[in-house]
């Protein structure tokens, strides 16, 4: 929903477009949608469908933009730092917002669909899957500093966020005809968002209920009802959506933080300790994320809970939004090395 309300603020900021009535927008996102479910419903055709029509699309734009901006930048001055914090700490919060490690976790469903769609088994999987990595990442790295330095070479000067400032960016730099081909990138990025996650987690809610009803909990049913959810949800505006979903975002993150170091460092992940002990590390980065989530809540709806916000100010790490962090680290280590500590007590039925 946020990525299909990004491309439709776009869209009104760029034509200056203006209506009270929500028909528009309604029949902006039904089309999203629609086409979002014709992406998905094949599903071992969604990464050859993204490849081919929308990844060249967005990239093209997005070169073109940070090239712009560094060759005619529109101020000579660097916008000062909107932070007063450590800078690596300021980073790796703000960098949740974007979402980037959830839809990996979710779109390596995708990408190893299209490995195997290309032939491709075994062993050679990983290989594959090791190239794909390093080149995403590296494209990813390589956008990343290019937007900063964008960002930096405004000057300060475009008081607007999220989408807003970049829309503006783009249209001071490369005038309306950049901005319309702009909105069509960004619509192309939306839709990547959208096809890739509709997928895989209806893909994933398919595997765990199927088996309960096989009528009813099919993948394209599961799509069905994330589009048509989606589809709602993106009828509010981009800054109500960021506002009050952005901190269930926020909290899913530590969890996958979890999930994706496990995998990362333990060396024997399938053994039984070391999944044990992942378990209870999950569990517990997900409780002290719903409880900084409850006292986001409680200060952006005025609850009134201090007694809540004053205990989880009291955590190590709370200032710095990491409380999770040492008690993940302290429920690995006890669920992993604790069992083994105590004393071996065999039951004997007399």
């Amino acid at each position: 929903p946020r990525m299909s309300a990004a491309a439709w603020a776009a869209i009104v900021q760029i034509t200056g477009f203006e209506t009270e009535s929500m028909l528009p927008v309604i029949a902006f996102s039904a089309a999203f949608y629609l086409i979002t479910y014709w992406f998905v419903v094949n599903p071992g055709k969604v990464i050859d469908k993204i490849g081919n029509l929308l990844f060249p699309v967005l990239i093209i734009v997005v070169t073109a933009v940070i090239v712009k901006s560094i060759v005619s930048p529109i101020s000579r001055e660097w916008a000062a730092p909107a932070f007063d914090q450590n800078p690596v700490v300021y980073g790796f919060l703000e960098g949740y917002a974007t979402a980037d490690l959830q839809c990996a976790l979710l779109f390596g469903i995708i990408v190893i669909h299209g490995i195997r769609n290309a032939g491709i088994t075994g062993k050679a999987i990983n290989r594959n899957l090791i190239k794909i990595g390093i080149v995403g990442l590296g494209l990813l790295m390589i956008t990343i500093l290019g937007h900063m330095i964008a960002g930096a070479n405004t000057g300060g000067t475009i008081d607007l966020t999220l989408s807003a400032l970049y829309t503006e960016m783009v249209l001071q730099l490369w005038g309306s005809a950049g901005g319309i081909l702009f909105n069509i990138a960004l619509i192309a990025a939306a839709l990547t968002t959208a096809v890739g996650a509709v997928s895989s987690t209806s893909e994933i809610w398919e595997e765990i209920l199927h088996e309960k009803n096989e009528r009813l909990f099919t993948y394209k049913n599961f799509c069905i009802v994330s589009c048509a959810l989606s589809c709602v949800v993106s009828f509010a505006d981009l800054d109500t959506i960021v506002r009050v979903v952005g901190p269930v975002l926020d909290a899913c993150y530590p969890p996958a933080i979890v999930i994706a170091m496990y995998y990362c460092i333990c060396r024997k992940p399938d053994m039984p300790e070391n999944l044990r002990a992942a378990k209870w590390a999950f569990i517990t980065s997900f409780a002290v994320s719903l409880l900084q989530l409850a006292v986001r809540y409680s200060v952006m709806f005025g609850l009134g809970w201090t007694w809540l916000e004053g205990f989880y100010g009291s955590l190590p790490l709370a200032e710095y939004s990491l409380a999770w962090l040492p008690f993940s680290l302290i429920a690995y280590a006890g669920a992993r090395w604790l069992p083994g500590m105590l004393p071996h007590v065999t039951l004997v039925r007399q």
